[in-house]
């Protein structure tokens, strides 16, 4: 099983926000007793580029994303086992 992670850090000081895409490799274990712990350990790490705060961001409607007459399928199974 693999678990990937979007982080990310808002940067006051630089007025942006800054993100990776990264999948957990490590474990440690903060309390014995329940199990709980935190993931330590990434792998790959694929940084994103910057995002300024002051940046007016671009919208766009559902209908400009995707025409009328385009149709769209994704496969979904349940796991067994």
């Amino acid at each position: 099983l693999q678990s990937w992670f979007l982080l990310y850090f808002r940067d006051p000081e630089k007025q942006e926000i800054r993100m990776e895409l990264s999948r957990g490799v490590g474990f440690t274990i903060l309390n014995q007793t329940t199990g709980h712990g935190v993931v330590s350990d990434f792998e790959p790490r694929l940084f994103i580029e910057p995002i300024a705060l002051d940046a007016q961001a671009e919208t766009s409607s559902k209908r400009d994303l995707v025409h009328e007459d385009e149709h769209y399928e994704a496969p979904v199974a349940r796991r067994t086992g």
